[in-house]
Order: structure tokens, then C-alpha cells, then sequence
């Protein structure tokens, strides 16, 4: 299967086959979506040379390749090209995969996690403050200053770096 997607363009061949749910299609219409993706274009505004340079390849190797491995059915003749059933097993790995969904979801588990570390931040340190001024706990000022002044630090270095600190992350 992944040598069968080691080009761009089969690869782009069976994410058109797959959008067009099991029609049969015209070799040239393959081509041409293919070139268009190639050079960053319209199929109307392709150029002979931009489709032929696509297509010899797509007619000569690539698609009777697929067609070898049963994934479409190719009539060379004809040219014309219809997907099989075992074209939906390549579906999940040409899903494109969205990396602004995840860093999003990345970044609002840091500022959830930023958010609980402010709280349990001032938490700790009214209590500290509450216990030392009721002669509960036994420290000296400046040592209480410290510990509440780098609880602080640190709550706003994750505010500035949240997302990346590794116990700010899921594995989900």
C-alpha cells in the first residue's frame, strides 16, 4: 500500500477516484486534475505541455500500476478508469491531517492548565500567608516572600510558554 503512495501522483489519483465514489472516469480527466494540482491551477488554464507531461506518465506507469495491484480497473484502450473496492483502504492515510486543529486543542489544554496553575498558584500562597500571619507555620518573611514570589514566576512563565511544557499536553 505505501509503495503505491510513494508518488504525488498516484497518490492524487486515488484522492480524485475517491471523491467521485465509484464512477468511471476518463483517463483525461484524471490527468488533467492531476496537473492542475501539480502547477497550482485550473484545469482551464493548463497548458498542452503541462498536461502532457502528466499524462504519458499517468498512462504509461502509474495507473496500470494501480490497476496491477487491484485497485482500479483501467481500460488502456479506452481510457477509462474505475475504482474498485480496495481503493477505500487508502482513504485514512490520505486524510489531510489538521495541524491548526491540533495545536488549537494544544494550546487550550495549556491555557486550562496555565489557568488551574494560577489558581492552585494563589491558593498556595494565601494559605502559606494565612498560616504564617496565625503563627502556624514558622518562617521566616523572606523565606515566604521567595516561595510565593517563584510560585508566581513560574505561573507566569507558563502563561508566556504554557504549550509547551511537557505536563501541558495529552496524548490523545
Amino acid at each position: 500500500m505505501f509503495h503505491l503512495l510513494q508518488t504525488n501522483r498516484r497518490r492524487d489519483t486515488i484522492r480524485y477516484l475517491l471523491e467521485l465514489d465509484d464512477e468511471s472516469v476518463r483517463m483525461r480527466d484524471i490527468a488533467e486534475h492531476v496537473a492542475a494540482l501539480e502547477h497550482e491551477t485550473t484545469v482551464r488554464e493548463l497548458t498542452s505541455a503541462q498536461r502532457q507531461r502528466v499524462y504519458i506518465p499517468l498512462y504509461q506507469s502509474h495507473l496500470p500500476k494501480l490497476d496491477k495491484k487491484g485497485v482500479i480497473e483501467y481500460n488502456k484502450s479506452r481510457g477509462i478508469v474505475r475504482s474498485t473496492d480496495r481503493l477505500e483502504i487508502f482513504r485514512p492515510h490520505l486524510e489531510p491531517y489538521d495541524d491548526a486543529a491540533s495545536a488549537d486543542a494544544d494550546r487550550s489544554i495549556a491555557v486550562h492548565f496555565v489557568n488551574d496553575y494560577y489558581a492552585t498558584a494563589i491558593a498556595a500562597s494565601t494559605s502559606l500567608l494565612v498560616a504564617s500571619m496565625l503563627g502556624l507555620l514558622a518562617l521566616p518573611g523572606v523565606m515566604l516572600g521567595t516561595i510565593i514570589t517563584i510560585l508566581f514566576v513560574l505561573a507566569t512563565i507558563g502563561t508566556s510558554y504554557g504549550y509547551s511544557f511537557p505536563w501541558a499536553r495529552t496524548t490523545e
